[in-house]
């Protein structure tokens, strides 16, 4: 990033992603995964991939869209390979050990498809900040288009078209009592928006309904809610996901 702010994480079966602001003279924790953390690539102080095994059932790319405080697992062809570099905010390369593949995403690494090479597998990858037409992977691989097609095989639609869910982290956190919930539908679904307790109580639904694709926001009140930890949840037929929140008063 520059000559203060950095990032480094472990191996070891509990990885862990940590931060520096004053050039590694000291090392904050900022995350904690399950297993080991293979490659981390921030674009700025916010934007940041990793490849890493982010769930017990996924080893692949995870992407933070606030300074690496959250995480959220990627969807599609993601297993595989220990590298992951962006371009830009939308346009990003991961390295597989799938014979012959890159992968490719064009969301901000949301969801992933893939290349085909024309020699062997490409675990390692290389890119030009802006630069969307000069790609290297592997040790001798280059293109001078940005690879060509992006072929999908586990996800409903193009990666080009955004199709995907995600729930993001709410604003601010902790709160007190209001706090924004922002989500993003990417085709038309059946949606709940609900918040539980600490033990797994429905406390409140807030969003109950069919919503076509687009970004949604949802401003929570806690006024009449104690202090303590909750969890808001989103579901819809092809998705789930909760995130905790803290209201403080």
């Amino acid at each position: 990033m520059n000559k203060d702010t950095g990032w480094v994480g472990s191996s070891d079966v509990n990885g862990k992603l940590y931060r520096t602001t004053n050039g590694g003279v000291n090392w904050n924790l900022q995350f904690t995964f399950i297993s080991h953390v293979d490659a981390i690539y921030f674009l700025n102080n916010t934007n940041g991939w990793l490849r890493a095994a982010t769930n017990l059932n996924n080893v692949g790319v995870a992407y933070t869209t606030n300074g690496g405080n959250n995480w959220t697992n990627a969807v599609g062809n993601t297993i595989g390979g220990f590298d992951v570099k962006f371009i830009n905010d939308s346009i990003g390369y991961a390295g597989t050990f799938d014979f012959p593949k890159v992968m490719k995403s064009t969301n901000g690494g949301r969801y992933w498809g893939y290349q085909t090479t024309p020699i062997g597998s490409g675990s390692q990858v290389s890119v030009i900040k802006g630069d969307t037409s000069n790609v290297w992977a592997g040790s001798i691989m280059h293109t001078k288009d940005g690879g060509g097609q992006v072929i999908v095989t586990s996800v409903k639609s193009d990666i080009g078209v955004t199709k995907n869910f995600v729930l993001f982290q709410n604003y601010p956190n902790p709160f007190n009592p209001k706090t924004i919930i922002n989500y993003e539908i990417g085709f038309t679904s059946n949606v709940k928006l609900e918040v539980y307790d600490i033990s797994g109580r429905m406390i409140k639904q807030l969003v109950s309904q069919k919503q076509n694709p687009g970004n949604y926001n949802y401003t929570f009140d806690g006024s009449d809610l104690p202090s303590a930890v909750y969890f808001y949840k989103l579901t819809t037929e092809d998705f789930t996901e909760t995130r905790k929140m803290i209201l403080a008063k």
